[in-house]
């Protein structure tokens, strides 16, 4: 199928692939750290709060790509194993045509039928501008970045993972005398943009000269995929920051300021081991194509996740208040007692992740539903029940207990019959 000319890029393992991703994926989450300490100190508690719950909508707005990034990634590196660039350069003319779009609908919305949102979050209208095109930008470079991870160009990958915090950072420190949640989504576009272009250009360049070959794909297999992705992006963008959303409209300026001081630091457990997945799927889909194990590879995520996650979150019950103190100032002490549970949810949304990838990457499907549903339980769960802080991260820490369990359970069935 399609050309079989040799491929330059090397097979990453596990290991080297996965330390290159950790270190472009931690200078990342460093901007993001350092973003948030600059304008949480800066901005004040109030509008921190109004900036974090921006940011969260744009996480909830660009679910369509994160349902897809998997999927664009296990089909190139399935072109990648076979050595086929015509194909690949195929599906990167279908990505620009169907994404392409999408953003430009994104940008659109957001400077046309603002209002909704903003009222809902009390902010202004320009705001919710900014945001969608934020989600714009977003769109068509994690569209790229799941190309480049399914040829196992980690260094490509990386360099716009990378570019990206290290540009965010150096924008809002720009704007600082100016900032405001406004400017703050500017400088956090900026940085997105960035990244944008340090991955498109080296595919550009790539494949300049290659010829497309027509993408084709068993309907039946992308329908599978879509939905067993689907629900891992409506999982991790959903859970990950609609409460952020739920808390804002529902509590006063203060206790949104301090929720959103405690939902980014609790997210560092999530964080830290966030550069498993873009390893896990190409390598899994690679060593499945080719008749390989990879229950091990699986288990080596998990153990690691469990190390990290067990160790951040005694770390934040022991030290909460000197992270909050590092991370968003001294401002913010009434989110330490917050810290711990809600880190706890978030390690364990990213297992449910991590397994629900490597599901998507051996076509082990079954979970989708399951998890789905599960999902949908939570974000009831948590719009009908939220008659205190304390409250919303309880129904956060038994919904990632259900979701886990629902991801888990089917992938074990389904696996014990093969």
């Amino acid at each position: 199928m399609g050309s079989t000319a040799p491929h330059r890029d090397r097979t990453h393992s596990l290991l080297s692939a996965g330390a290159l991703v950790f270190i472009s994926t931690t200078i990342l989450n460093a901007g993001g750290f350092a973003f948030n300490a600059v304008a949480s100190r800066v901005l004040g508690v109030t509008q921190y709060g109004a900036l974090y719950a921006l940011v969260s909508v744009y996480m909830i707005a660009i679910t369509p790509i994160v349902v897809f990034s998997p999927v664009i990634a296990k089909y190139a590196a399935e072109f990648h194993t076979l050595h086929d660039e015509g194909h690949t350069r195929g599906l990167l003319g279908r990505l620009v045509v169907v994404f392409g779009g999408l953003a430009a609908v994104y940008a659109l919305v957001g400077f046309v039928y603002p209002d909704p949102i903003a009222a809902y979050l009390h902010v202004g209208r320009w705001e919710v501008a900014i945001v969608g095109l934020c989600a714009a930008v977003a769109i068509l470079s994690a569209a790229a970045r799941g190309v480049a991870q399914g040829l196992h160009a980690f260094r490509t990958y990386s360099v716009s993972v990378a570019g990206e915090g290290i540009a965010r950072i150096a924008f809002l420190l720009l704007l600082v005398p100016l900032l405001t949640p406004l400017t703050a989504m500017i400088a956090f576009g900026l940085g997105l943009l960035a990244g944008a272009i340090a991955v498109t250009m080296p595919l550009i360049a790539r494949f300049r000269g290659v010829s497309p070959l027509p993408f084709t794909a068993d309907l039946r297999r992308v329908f599978q995929a879509v939905a067993a992705s689907g629900s891992l992006a409506v999982a991790m963008s959903f859970i990950g920051f609609i409460d952020v959303v739920i808390v804002k409209n529902a509590f006063g300026e203060s206790q949104s300021g301090l929720y959103s001081a405690a939902a980014w630091c609790g997210k560092l457990v999530l964080y830290l081991v966030s550069f498993l997945p873009p390893v896990l799927i190409p390598l899994v889909t690679r060593r499945h194509a080719l008749g390989d194990g990879t229950r091990a590879t699986l288990w080596a995520a998990l153990i690691f996740i469990g190390v990290i996650s067990s160790s951040g979150v005694v770390a934040l019950q022991f030290f909460g208040s000197n992270v909050l103190h590092v991370l968003v100032g001294a401002g913010y002490d009434g989110a330490a007692s917050m810290l711990p549970k809600y880190a706890a949810a978030m390690a364990l949304l990213s297992a449910t992740n991590t397994i629900g990838s490597y599901g998507l990457a051996t076509n082990r499907v079954s979970f989708a539903l399951p998890l789905f549903s599960a999902t949908l339980l939570v974000i009831i769960a948590l719009f009908c029940y939220h008659p205190s802080l304390a409250a919303v991260i309880d129904v956060l820490v038994a919904g990632n207990v259900l979701m886990i369990l629902s991801t888990a359970a089917p992938l074990a069935w389904e696996g014990s019959k093969k």
